[in-house]
């Protein structure tokens, strides 16, 4: 059951009563956050930018990811906040899986029995992951397109495998380089100024989500997000890396979700999320 006003008045099937306090709480709630929050919109900040787009993309999982999937459901021994995050890694790739961070047995033994020994050659290890196999199809026609491309996810591992990946379709090591939070500030400035420079041979920037707030990575008018996160506040940040001062491109952005996963319930979330904080700012119910 809504457990406020508030929440009622936006439920299905929503009696006029009930819509109408919802009404008076949210302009109550907006007045008073009005009094503590002090931001500029996106329409502010985009004044005088190129056109941006944004489009979820939606894979499909492996055959090996649903393998692991069900066997990391049925892991007894994992809590279920700890099943949760194993399940987001299996979608990102199930080699991940094999790690200490995201580690269970009954999902390590699943990938084991489909995938003896792991692959080592990037674009075969790729193949594992639904995600990764549509971020692979993504790379190769954006980089036929000579623009250049920003790859944002959570998982440092992901980006790894993804750099190794672009490494070997462009045939040299220098031709991707990483925006990670265990760098120096004075590191990340300089990697950010060369890829941002038209002349440098760049053509992928791999950015950690943990970095993204702030970085100005206007050199790319292309981005693909890996994973969404809970907080919409955050995936905002991560998209926005391209669409900033500086930009003279219209810019494209990749949202990529596993179908019938986690993923698509985090992308709703996400909108009722978007949607409230609309209502506190218009001090407005939303629909």
């Amino acid at each position: 059951m809504p457990f406020s006003p508030s929440l009622a008045g936006r439920a299905d099937g929503a009696a006029k009563a009930e819509k109408d306090v919802g009404e008076l709480q949210s302009s109550l709630l907006g007045d008073v956050a009005a009094e503590v929050m002090l931001r500029r919109t996106n329409d502010e900040l985009a004044r005088g930018l190129p056109p941006k787009r944004a489009y979820v993309v939606v894979a499909a999982v492996t055959a090996v990811q649903r393998a692991v999937h069900g066997a990391v459901q049925g892991d007894a021994s994992a809590g279920t906040f700890a099943r949760l995050t194993m399940l987001r890694a299996n979608l990102l790739h199930p080699k991940l899986l094999l790690n200490a961070e995201h580690g269970s047995r009954e999902g390590s033994m699943a990938l084991r029995r489909h995938v003896p020994e792991m692959p080592e050659h990037p674009s075969t290890l790729m193949t594992l992951s639904g995600k990764l196999q549509l971020c692979a199809r993504l790379l190769d026609r954006l980089l036929e397109t000579g623009e250049r491309v920003v790859v944002v996810s959570s998982s440092l591992s992901t980006l790894a495998m993804v750099g190794a990946y672009v490494r070997g379709l462009e045939g040299r090591g220098d031709a991707v380089c990483s925006l990670l939070g265990s760098m120096t500030a004075r590191t990340r400035d300089r990697v950010r100024a060369a890829f941002n420079s038209r002349t440098s041979g760049l053509r992928v920037c791999l950015l950690s989500v943990a970095l993204a707030e702030g970085i100005n990575l206007v050199g790319a008018s292309r981005l693909v997000q890996l994973d969404p996160s809970w907080n919409p506040a955050v995936d905002a940040q991560a998209l926005g890396r391209i669409h900033r001062p500086g930009q003279t491109k219209p810019c494209y952005l990749y949202r990529l979700a596993a179908g019938g996963t986690v993923d698509e319930t985090i992308l709703v979330r996400q909108g009722g999320k978007d949607s409230l904080l609309k209502s506190l700012r218009s001090k407005k119910l939303p629909a």
